[in-house]
């Protein structure tokens, strides 16, 4: 058996006692990295478990970014977000926050508008004066007779813009109906009409939609739909939609739709803003709606802090990979550590009787 010299015995036990004093920061680190990543693990938690590595500067830092970019409800969200979480934030700081969200009536006005004629929704007025025209069933008409004609005539066309049109007119008729209850799937439709047109959706997300909203609606329907719509009869457009869709895809449509309509309506537009930005499937905006129901006015501060992509399970085991594998290196090291303590236990057991028997035979030589 290979000896190992006494001084690199001591540099090895040095080492060994230096890695199993770091258990007491590994494991704990390695133990939450775990709690996050099992399947039943929460939204809240995940947040916990990524805000614990924020440091106090980078709430501050937000806020002054927030303010740069003309964003004052990212700054309160990061303040709140900073008071639930005991960070100081400057006196100053709050008051530059609290002058930004002034009311400023005009420019509310202009924003309403140009929801209003033309669909946008860069803001809170903005998606209002969006779902007051979608109400009413004219935009998506609109966009249903120029989508649909560039389809039946085999023209470049939007299938995502055509089927959440043919889905926004039967949500309409089924808002109006039942007194409202459905507006949360309508200010969704809305929202991500919206998105679409200003190319925010990410590439996955995208897809995933896509091929719902094609399957919402047949090619007969479209075109009946059309030829009603624009002879400016809605209300018979949206009875032939409503007698021709199909039930599964416009289910999973007006899912995702009213869990972004109760994201809006919960947490703001720039919320769903930010949430489009990020998703990658249908079931991220879920994940994303039960997490700003949780955190309220917090939410958008967390996504900034943390970084939205953080709260997917790749990008959790992104960030806890690092102390998984360092307490999966931790225990190794202790295993070793207690196998070459068994062994030196072991051979001080093996030498003890070959010395008191050698002291036996030295006494009767005597």
């Amino acid at each position: 058996m290979v000896s190992i010299p006494s001084a690199s015995r001591r540099a090895l036990s040095l080492t060994l006692a230096c890695v199993l004093g770091a258990g007491f920061v590994v494991l704990p680190q390695a133990e939450e990295g775990v709690r996050v990543l099992r399947p039943g693990a929460s939204a809240e938690e995940i947040v916990a478990y990524r805000l614990r590595g924020v440091p106090p500067s980078a709430y501050a830092a937000a806020i002054d970014n927030a303010l740069a970019g003309d964003d004052p409800d990212l700054a309160a969200s990061v303040i709140a977000l900073a008071d639930n979480r005991d960070v100081a934030i400057p006196f100053d700081l709050r008051q530059r926050v609290a002058s930004a969200q002034g009311f400023d009536a005009g420019r509310s006005l202009r924003d309403a508008w140009s929801g209003l004629t033309g669909g946008d929704a860069k803001s809170p007025e903005a998606l209002a004066g969006a779902v007051a025209a979608d109400l009413t069933g004219v935009s998506d008409a609109r966009d249903l007779v120029h989508e649909g004609n560039a389809y039946i005539n085999g023209q470049p066309y939007s299938a995502l813009t055509m089927g959440l049109a043919a889905a926004g007119l039967v949500i309409t008729g089924v808002t109006i109906a039942s007194f409202g209850m459905a507006t949360p799937a309508r200010v969704g439709v809305t929202a991500l009409k919206a998105a679409d047109k200003a190319d925010l959706l990410r590439p996955p997300f995208r897809r995933a939609i896509t091929t719902v909203a094609t399957d919402v609606v047949d090619g007969k329907a479209v075109k009946e739909t059309i030829d009603l719509a624009s002879a400016g009869d809605l209300s018979a457009a949206r009875l032939a939609l409503t007698r021709s869709v199909r039930a599964k895809p416009l289910a999973t449509l007006t899912t995702t739709a009213t869990d972004l309509g109760a994201l809006a309506k919960g947490t703001g537009y720039r919320a769903t803003h930010d949430v489009l930005k990020l998703a990658d499937s249908p079931a991220d905006i879920s994940r994303f709606r039960r997490l700003g129901e949780s955190l309220g006015p917090r939410f958008r501060g967390a996504l900034v802090l943390v970084g939205g992509a953080a709260l997917t399970t790749v990008g959790i085991l992104a960030s806890a990979s690092g102390w998984l594998v360092a307490g999966f290196v931790w225990v190794l090291a202790a295993l070793f550590t207690a196998y070459r303590v068994v062994r030196w236990c072991w051979r001080r057991l093996l030498r003890r009787p070959s010395r008191s028997q050698g002291f036996d035979r030295s006494s009767s030589a005597a």
